[in-house]
């Protein structure tokens, strides 16, 4: 891709992609820990991804109608940071030196509420991409009712995501749903933890998507700035179907070690390093980055970011007094809801179940709150948490309030965290039995004090 500063010189780009993959390796080397190999393989989708496409704030990093990015491949946490550090966030050469420290704003996984652009904590892999879709949910029922709240979710996933089982479940229901602001970018590297994927991986992804009711878009060169953008470009044009983009690079990208697990989960030694920024012609001292690099992505992102939290807080206060108290709601911390108007007896000879006695509240507070969403893992029934004037929410009820999860416990508490992300206080159903199959995404709430 060719980009024209303003006194007419070239951006070349790719440099701008080298220098995210040397601050990433350098915050690995200087934590003795973490993850080169997607740093160096996946660089050139995450930076496609934030210069060319995201729209975001770096000044205002959780506007509400931002597009969502994911980090599902959490360990490659290295890469995120150093790609945030590149659009501006708020992080310093500082905090990516201090790079899984405790306390730092750079953890081991990104962590939601901890370093500015994160929006997702992230670490068990599959539990990200799961989690976008219930962000995926939440911007159809949100663009209902608040036009302007319009925002695509993004998602950078691994071989790791599409073998756990959560992200067959979600993304099945994904598909089901239509859900086309969901883009999942693929780094498709064959290669896992122990050794090649082949061992344990073989089936066929493509296929495996397109029968869940997905587009499949397929990028060859991992490398290409310019087939990144033209595939996710694509992608958005979608109308009724979310997109998996299968983007094949090579794992530790110019490592002695590329192209093997070797270079998955280990840090690279001294030699390496400097051999690596030797070809990317880099500076070989450590955290090393020019300001005109900085200035340079700057200059990319302005035209399609600089105006968008002034456009959103027109859009808020032009919203009608009814209306801003609703979406308030939405956009605060407090998702406080009103059970003491609902009160009744139940006669002594007419003892009542507590799944009855639930079911009369949810049906009773349900209807009078937006924030409140949910659903069954297929026990509507059995549960009682069906909402009878309440509608089911598909494709083409998208006012609905009763999700439909089917049997799948673990997508299910991932989607709720999603949503809870997005300003909903969502609630799921299932039987305590199958608690367990929800712990991870349980786990990440607790962690997260989502209200779900």
């Amino acid at each position: 891709m060719i980009t024209l500063r303003l006194d007419g010189t070239e951006i070349v780009e790719e440099r701008l992609v080298d220098q995210i993959r040397c601050l990433g390796i350098d915050m690995i080397d200087a934590a003795q820990s973490g993850h080169p190999g997607i740093v160096l393989g996946a660089a050139p989708i995450l930076y496609t991804l934030y210069a060319h496409h995201l729209r975001y704030s770096n000044k205002h990093p959780d506007f509400f109608s931002r597009d969502r990015f994911v980090m599902s491949a959490g360990h490659g946490s290295a890469l995120l940071y150093s790609t945030l550090y590149m659009a501006g966030f708020d992080l310093t050469l500082d905090d990516l030196k201090a790079f899984r420290k405790i306390g730092s704003k750079t953890p081991g996984h990104p962590e939601y509420g901890v370093t500015p652009g994160v929006d997702a904590t992230t670490g068990p892999l599959g539990q990200g991409i799961a989690t976008a879709v219930g962000m995926a949910i939440a911007e159809k029922k949100l663009h209902l009712k608040f036009p302007f709240v319009d925002y695509y979710t993004y998602v950078l996933c691994g071989d790791g995501d599409l073998m756990e089982g959560i992200s067959y479940e979600a993304c099945s229901l994904a598909g089901t749903l239509g859900l086309e602001k969901l883009i999942v970018l693929y780094d498709s590297n064959q290669i896992c933890l122990d050794g090649k994927t082949s061992q344990t991986f073989r089936e066929n992804v493509e296929m495996r998507f397109i029968s869940q009711g997905w587009n499949v878009i397929f990028v060859e060169d991992g490398e290409s700035i310019e087939a990144i953008s033209k595939a996710i470009d694509e992608a958005k044009k979608s109308t009724d179907k979310p997109t998996l983009i299968e983007v094949r690079t090579t794992i530790g990208k110019y490592s002695k070690n590329q192209g093997t697990n070797k270079v998955h989960g280990s840090p690279l030694s001294k030699e390496d390093i400097s051999s690596i920024k030797e070809t990317l012609k880099v500076r070989d001292i450590p955290f090393s980055i020019s300001q005109i690099s900085i200035d340079d992505f700057a200059f990319i992102t302005s035209k399609r970011c600089q105006n968008l939290y002034e456009d959103y807080e027109k859009q808020v206060v032009a919203l009608s007094e009814e209306d801003l108290k609703i979406y308030q709601a939405f956009v605060s911390s407090d998702k406080t809801v009103n059970m003491c108007d609902f009160i009744y007896e139940v006669p002594d000879e007419k003892k009542e179940s507590p799944r009855v006695t639930s079911s009369r509240l949810l049906n009773k507070i349900v209807p009078s709150s937006p924030l409140l969403l949910g659903g069954a893992a297929d026990l509507f029934g059995a549960n009682k948490t069906y909402i009878e004037e309440g509608g089911d929410f598909s494709q083409k009820n998208l006012s609905g309030q009763n999700l439909f999860f089917g049997v799948r416990e673990h997508a299910m508490g991932a989607i709720l965290n999603g949503l809870a992300l997005c300003g909903f206080r969502p609630y799921g159903s299932t039987f305590l039995a199958f608690s367990d199959y929800l712990r991870p995404s349980i786990r990440l709430a607790c962690m997260l004090n989502l209200p779900v």
